[in-house]
């Protein structure tokens, strides 16, 4: 430790062995307090020009380490780390003028037996799920987007306005499955596109200076986001669907129908999650969604019903096949009957 200097540790690389360096205080801080200022990343020049001053004694069995990620701004960085080494600088004060010692196996071997991370991973998901809420409730759930799914469940109510139980009419029922998953599916998916790259600097900083952990931010965002990506879908269906069933709805097809377009909706989600990460480019990004979206589109099972054998298995591919597929046999066995 050095005595009077700092409250905490400076780590040496973990493949030295017992070392001892002997530094003068106050030229060190003054030396490391003129590279900050200066916009260096490197402390290299300083510690050399130090010992051919003959302020650093003794160095052995060890070389000049890089540090990296030093903070242009405040004071003599308050944490600096170094690419692949056990070193750490922390709250280094420049008021003391005494001489201290550090030795670096003793030093980190006992940092080796604290965490990494100073809060723990409950907590992490925690606050993280409480801002991702935060932040993204006005985005889904802007006015502009309550009025696009009020207006739409309304046009779609009216168009298949208690549409018949009759096999002529089937195709219009099979119309309205096909309209309310591609529509929520594409609403989603570019919705949760612009997440990541949107997000990308903040998380870089975050993550730079070790606030949480990558699972943690990825499960807050799902956790967080969840009851925002699954509200509008809900209210869309409860007006939609009454309406075009008329006085036949049935609360249980209305409750398995909605479980099929909440779980096409997530899906949805997570490919544009996936697609903004891998993509932070926004327009490759967008022209990805655009292929995948009409892929899986014309491999639904409504707009294509004769598949050349060799092409089958790309519905497997789409997102819309399970959804649709499975609202056809949830309308059409546990509604009613069909005349």
């Amino acid at each position: 430790d050095l005595k009077n200097t700092h409250e905490d540790t400076c780590r040496l690389s973990k493949g030295l062995e017992e070392v001892t360096v002997t530094i003068d205080i106050k030229n060190y801080n003054l030396a490391l307090r003129k590279n900050h200022d200066s916009g260096h990343s490197s402390l290299c020049g300083e510690i050399e020009s130090l010992a051919s001053e003959s302020s650093v004694t003794e160095i052995t069995n060890g070389t000049c380490m890089e540090l990296t990620n030093i903070s242009s701004t405040g004071e003599c960085p308050a944490i600096a780390t170094a690419n692949d080494t056990c070193m750490e600088l922390t709250n280094i004060r420049s008021s003391s003028e005494s001489t201290g010692t550090i030795t670096a196996k003793n030093t980190c071997d006992e940092l080796k037996q604290t965490s990494r991370w100073t809060t723990s991973f409950f907590t992490h998901v925690k606050v993280l799920t409480e801002r991702n809420f935060l932040v993204t409730r006005p985005f889904l759930l802007s006015r502009l987007n309550w009025f696009q799914t009020v207006f739409l469940a309304l046009i779609a109510g009216l168009l298949w306005f208690k549409v018949g139980r009759t096999e002529a009419e089937l195709a219009d029922i099979q119309g309205w499955m096909f309209f309310s998953t591609t529509y929520w599916m594409l609403f989603t998916l570019f919705a949760a596109l612009y997440s990541f790259p949107s997000e990308r600097e903040v998380i870089k900083k975050e993550r730079a200076s070790g606030s949480y952990r990558v699972s943690a931010y990825y499960l807050a965002k799902m956790i967080g986001e969840l009851p925002l990506t699954v509200t509008l879908p809900s209210i869309y269906l409860f007006i939609s669907y009454p309406m075009m069933m008329g006085s036949s709805t049935s609360i249980y097809v209305l409750l398995k129908h909605l479980s099929m377009l909440l779980l096409n909706t997530i899906v949805a989600q997570s490919v544009g999650l996936l697609i903004g990460a891998v993509y932070m480019d926004l327009q490759v990004g967008v022209t990805v969604s655009a292929i995948f979206t009409l892929f899986t589109q014309l491999f639904g099972g409504y707009l294509a019903a004769r598949i050349s054998p060799w092409l089958t298995w790309a519905k497997y591919l789409s997102i819309i096949h399970y959804a649709f597929q499975n609202m056809n046999i949830i309308e059409f066995q546990y509604g009613s009957q069909v005349r």
